[in-house]
């Protein structure tokens, strides 16, 4: 499984290749790599938060 900081690297490139040639990341000002990096993190929470809520919805019918 990979670590949350590998995660976070993931989105924030993908994110970041949205908008820009993903092949320029490596190249990108920091200040800009960690806006994504950001960006990365709250969505990673959301989509947490998101599954917890789903697994206790299911918990909760089947209970």
């Amino acid at each position: 499984m990979m670590c949350l900081d590998q995660q976070i690297e993931r989105v924030a490139r993908a994110f970041y290749g949205v908008e820009n040639d993903e092949q320029t990341w490596d190249r990108a000002p920091e200040d800009l790599k960690d806006e994504f990096r950001s960006l990365a993190i709250d969505a990673i929470a959301m989509v947490s938060n998101c599954r917890e809520d789903s697994i206790g919805s299911r918990e909760m019918i089947s209970a």
